[in-house]
């Protein structure tokens, strides 16, 4: 199989990101509507411990989500929309499995510039194998095996799931815009 071009793995990782985040709010929605604590108005008023614990719970989720379809699937969802497929050289190993997703989450959570980083080690080597996929032993290739429809169906739920948490958050339902503290520039 042929690897995947980089634009490809690229939109690849933005429909993932979208459906992640789009999943996170869910499990906010679910966990507020449960009346668990959650500290959305803390996160919103940027106060900076909460703001960390809220990323580590957001990494925490993005490595799950990493690992629970890179072992079921070979693939993400994000991935599956735009036609490509993780290839296991090692073979499709627990380890193999984890130590890839754990560098791509961390890869990913840590922003713009390691992601430009493993992207310029992916342009460098011929191989075209960015940071996790050498630590790995995989490659990118350019087919799936997986069925389209598991991704639209992420993609649609990821979609639902955004319009009704903003639709609550507008309600009221998931926090108190009264309780927000916005600065002005009447002080």
């Amino acid at each position: 199989m042929n690897d995947t071009p980089y634009t490809r793995r690229f939109f690849g990782l933005i429909l993932d990101l979208l459906i992640v985040i789009s999943l996170f709010f869910g499990v906010i929605l679910v966990v507020r509507a449960f009346g668990l604590y959650f500290p959305l108005v803390e996160f919103l008023d940027a106060d900076r411990p909460t703001m960390l614990r809220v990323f580590i719970y957001f990494a925490g989720f993005y490595l799950f989500y990493e690992l629970f379809f890179s072992a079921l699937l070979m693939t993400t969802p994000g991935k599956i929309l735009v036609n490509v497929e993780d290839e296991y050289y090692r073979g499709h190993t627990f380890i193999n499995v984890v130590l890839r997703c754990l560098i791509k989450t961390i890869t990913v959570v840590l922003g713009p510039f390691t992601i430009a980083v493993s992207l310029a080690v992916a342009v460098v080597r011929k191989s075209g194998q960015s940071i996790h996929d050498l630590a790995a032993r995989t490659r990118v290739t350019e087919e799936t095996r997986s069925p389209r429809l598991i991704g639209l169906f992420f993609a649609a739920a990821a979609l639902a799931l955004t319009i009704y948490f903003y639709y609550a958050v507008l309600k009221g339902q998931v926090f108190d815009f009264a309780k927000l503290n916005i600065p002005t520039l009447y002080g």
